[in-house]
This record gives C-alpha cells, sequence and structure tokens, in this order.
C-alpha cells in the first residue's frame, strides 16, 4: 500500500468523527478523482452512516460517474436519500425532483423470487399487479360435494414515510368494510396468531382485508410462505362467515 493510498484511508475513517470530519472531507475533495474507488467500496461496504453520507456529497461534488451505482443504491436507505439525490443530480444533471428509486426495480425481482420460493410447492397461479403479485389460491371445499374455493392474496413491496425500510405487504380482500364490522373486528383480531383484520382502499371503496407486513431486509421465503398461507387461510374463513359464500 502506497503512502498515498494509506493517507485516503486514514481521511475516510476521519468522516467517521465529527471532531475530524470536515478537514478529512476538504482533504478528500483536495486529492480529487483518486478517492473515487475508496470512497465508492465504502459505501458498499462502510457502517457509519455520516461517514456515508458525506462521502457520497464528495462523490457528487468530484462528478465520479463511476459511483452512480453505489450511490443510487443509497436511495434505498432513508438517511441517505437526499444525500443521494443531490449527488446524482450533480453527476448527471437531472433535476432532484426527477431522480426516483433506480434500485427500486431490482428489489422488485428479488421480491419476484422470493414469492417464487415461497410459493414453490403451493396449488397457486401468480399473476403481476402493480408494487407487486396477486397469487390465486384453489383451497379444498370445506363441505362434501363442494366446489374448490378460491382466495386472492396479493403480495406487494412498498415503502411508509414512518418505518426506517422497505416493507412486504401480504394481504387478502374479506368484504367491503363497514362501521357495524368494526368491533367485531377487533374481537377477531384478539384470537388469531398472524395478521390482522385492517380497513384497505381498493378500487375506489373501502375494503376489510386480512393483513400482515414483513420487513424486507429479514424475510425469508419461509417466513413469507408461512404468513401467505396464514393470510390466505384466514381470510377465507372470515369471508366465509361474514359473505357466507365465496366472492374472493
Amino acid at each position: 500500500m502506497n503512502e498515498e493510498t494509506g493517507n485516503i484511508g486514514n481521511l475516510i475513517r476521519g468522516l467517521e468523527n465529527f471532531r475530524t470530519r470536515y478537514d478529512a472531507k476538504q482533504n478528500l475533495l483536495a486529492i480529487g478523482k483518486d478517492v473515487v474507488p475508496e470512497l465508492t467500496s465504502y459505501l458498499e461496504n462502510g457502517t457509519n452512516r455520516q461517514a456515508k453520507w458525506s462521502a457520497i456529497a464528495i462523490l457528487g461534488e468530484l462528478r465520479a460517474e463511476e459511483s452512480l451505482k453505489a450511490i443510487s443504491s443509497c436511495l434505498l436507505e432513508p438517511d441517505l436519500t437526499s444525500a443521494a439525490r443531490d449527488a446524482i443530480s450533480k453527476i448527471t444533471g437531472l433535476s432532484e425532483d426527477r431522480i426516483e428509486r433506480p434500485a427500486v426495480r431490482e428489489n422488485f425481482e428479488t421480491v419476484e423470487s422470493l414469492v417464487d420460493k415461497a410459493i414453490d410447492k403451493e396449488r397457486v397461479a401468480k399473476f403481476s399487479i402493480e408494487g407487486g403479485f396477486d397469487l390465486v389460491f384453489s383451497l379444498s371445499a370445506k363441505e362434501p360435494g363442494k366446489d374448490r374455493r378460491l382466495q386472492h392474496v396479493k403480495v406487494t413491496f412498498e415503502e411508509y414515510k414512518d418505518q426506517p425500510e422497505e416493507l412486504i405487504t401480504v394481504y387478502s380482500e374479506c368484504c367491503p368494510a363497514s362501521k357495524n364490522l368494526d368491533r367485531w373486528a377487533l374481537k377477531q383480531n384478539a384470537k388469531l396468531h398472524h395478521g390482522a383484520l385492517a380497513v384497505m382502499r381498493i378500487r375506489g371503496r373501502e375494503e376489510l382485508v386480512m393483513k400482515s407486513c414483513l420487513y424486507r431486509s429479514s424475510c425469508t421465503p419461509e417466513l413469507l410462505g408461512k404468513t401467505i398461507k396464514a393470510i390466505c387461510r384466514n381470510a377465507d374463513q372470515i369471508e366465509k362467515e361474514i359473505a357466507k359464500e365465496d366472492t374472493r
């Protein structure tokens, strides 16, 4: 390791301490493009959030086009989104309001793979919908001589401003929502071991749904599979109790 490379590494470590952060940033900017590879590596592997924020800012000031992929991945991290947007704007010339999460598609495909593994051995058809997938389960009839029952379960990949990371939402419609079901739904929630009844606005009207949310970072195919099956089973039972027929 030559002296300059070692110095760059020390300066990047200086970004981790608020007492040395300003001087380290100015010195890295003064060195110029030679700092780009190590700053990019820090974005991909570093853990200090303030140092990553400063690294993004430096790469933006240096117009480091080769770092765009690493910077773009930071759009998915709420505390780094604004710095990433500013840097991408400086590098590409795009206005910040046009910079939307380019890594979302990559994660969407990862979620699709997760869904495929979760339902691998299930009797289910999968259809793409906006933001996720519609899974149509063919359930065994509960009574002899009756047709099999169908149940739709939606799996979507979403962001919520009040959540620190992306969520996978699993839900299934039960029936139209109404005020006379509110107390009954709360009592049902107390009995459920997985998922809960909630009201969602779907196709312009409020629907009573069975719903569960999972953090994307900790979701495994096994956990998602169990959640999907529980939501499907519970929603079908609730629908049967309320509607007395298979309408969902």
